[in-house]
């Protein structure tokens, strides 16, 4: 069975972020995560009630455990953790059992 584990936080924003800052926010911290140890990709979506998912691969559980604690202390990511709703946050860890890229003609 795979070690990849999928890291789903789903949050809400801070009042007064617009879908267009929150997106900068994260953006700003994209450098940041991606080199974090076992770092594989990354996808935020929001949902039409306003509702974040931030969907992270990492290579082990160990990995995203640490980046979780680490990601806190990383200056580049605070800008985008302040764009977040105070106690909106949930996040879990799921081990990979299936992955589907795009079937395309030949």
């Amino acid at each position: 069975m795979s070690q990849t584990v999928i890291e789903i936080v789903t949050f809400r924003a801070a009042p007064g972020i617009s879908e267009a800052e929150m997106a900068a926010r994260a953006a700003g911290a994209r450098a940041a995560v991606a080199a974090m140890p076992g770092f594989r990709k990354r996808a935020l979506s929001v949902c039409p009630d306003g509702t974040w998912t931030d969907h992270v691969e990492w290579d082990s559980l160990e990995h995203a455990r640490a980046a979780a604690e680490q990601v806190t202390r990383e200056p580049a990511f605070a800008p985008f953790g302040e764009a977040i709703a105070e106690g909106s946050v949930t996040m879990i860890h799921a081990h990979l059992v299936m992955a589907q890229a795009a079937v395309v003609d030949a």
